[in-house]
């Protein structure tokens, strides 16, 4: 069964544009081509109370922790390219993931 996953924006930009980590980040939209990860959309409505908690909390953009709420909401990993998130919440967030990190 394919395992749900949070991507952010930044992922999907580096499926179109050239840039640092791409190769990475078309290993996940392999994995995606080939049903072994499901990429999750779900309503950010539900999603903003937790989000609203995790901005403050960790002084994160609303927009960047709607991702790490998606993740928490869902139960799986949510992988970024942004290391200043990574770096920022991963103590209280063990699921994410940094993109250079991810798995060949």
């Amino acid at each position: 069964m394919a395992e749900p996953l949070v991507i952010d924006s930044g992922i999907a930009v580096k499926w179109i544009i050239d840039e640092p980590d791409s190769t990475s980040a078309e290993r996940i939209l392999d994995r995606y081509s080939l049903n072994e990860i499901v990429i999750e959309t779900i309503s950010s409505f539900s999603l903003f109370e937790s989000a609203f908690s995790i901005a403050v909390n960790h002084r994160r953009t609303f927009y960047d922790s709607l991702y790490l709420a998606a993740s928490s909401h869902l139960g799986c990993k949510f992988v970024t390219a942004d290391e200043r998130l990574y770096n920022s919440t991963r103590a209280s967030f063990p699921n994410i993931i940094l993109l250079s990190d991810w798995p060949e």
